[in-house]
């Protein structure tokens, strides 16, 4: 019986520690020199924001702990996953602040990716006030890795972004549906199809109707059945259809 109530005492105490150790305070306590290290001081936040983009996580990088981690301990945790904490990083700048001074602009730029899709057409129109066109370039090179790629380029920005609406996921540009059997070459793909598939030729001249996916010319029936989100729609006119069958 004195075991178990030395066994509960030793359970009360390992309680306490834990309950000692509080993760708003030792963010407080380790802030400046996390700023430091991990070079976010350029950002020019205030005391508030850097807690509020960091306390997740710091909190993450504490864990579940019975006594008190060092902070170099907590920014090697940091700097073992660096992209990722400057990615998230960047969402919560972009999530706290309306607007960007220069060096947040750049550093969001050159470190967001997941919050790319999100966030692009903003930070492209933001680097254009400031004619920072070595940023648009980061941009739509992050774009091409990380957002929704397109393969039809916008000809004002420059992004592979023009959508199946015809619209430009970045800058809000609209091209003509010329424009787009241009970029995807369907005059071209229709004579490959001609060839190497007379039947599906047939089944598209006679329904003036195509979609193309992935570069791909398809019918209607294979693209109920298809599960690629992006694909674009497009009728083919008189001019088309003569164009091809004398080809």
């Amino acid at each position: 019986m004195p075991r178990k109530r030395n066994s509960s005492k030793q359970e009360a105490k390992r309680t306490r520690k834990k309950k000692e150790i509080d993760i708003d305070d030792l963010l407080n306590e380790y802030l400046e020199e996390i700023i430091k290290e991990l070079s976010l001081e350029n950002l020019n936040l205030s005391h508030d924001e850097y807690i509020e983009i960091l306390k997740e996580p710091f909190a993450s990088a504490v864990g579940d702990v019975s006594t008190k981690p060092k902070v170099k301990t907590i920014i090697n945790r940091f700097t073992n996953r660096l992209d990722d904490l400057l990615d998230l990083v960047s969402i919560r700048i972009l999530e706290l602040r309306e607007k960007l001074d220069e060096k947040q602009l750049e550093f969001v730029i050159f470190h967001l990716k997941n919050g790319i899709k999100m966030y692009a057409p903003f930070l492209y129109s933001e680097a254009i006030k400031v004619g920072r066109n070595d940023l648009i370039d980061y941009l739509r090179n992050s774009w091409s890795k990380y957002g929704i790629r397109t393969p039809v380029k916008c000809p004002k920005c420059g992004f592979e972004a023009i959508m199946p609406d015809l619209i430009c996921k970045i800058c809000g540009y609209t091209v003509s549906e010329k424009y787009v059997k241009e970029q995807l070459k369907v005059i071209d793909n229709l004579y490959e199809l001609k060839r190497t598939d007379p039947e599906k030729f047939s089944e598209i001249i006679k329904s003036r109707h195509i979609y193309i996916v992935n570069n791909l010319i398809i019918t209607e029936a294979e693209i109920r059945q298809s599960r690629e989100q992006i694909f674009y729609e497009i009728d083919l006119t008189e001019s088309d259809i003569k164009s091809v069958l004398k080809g």
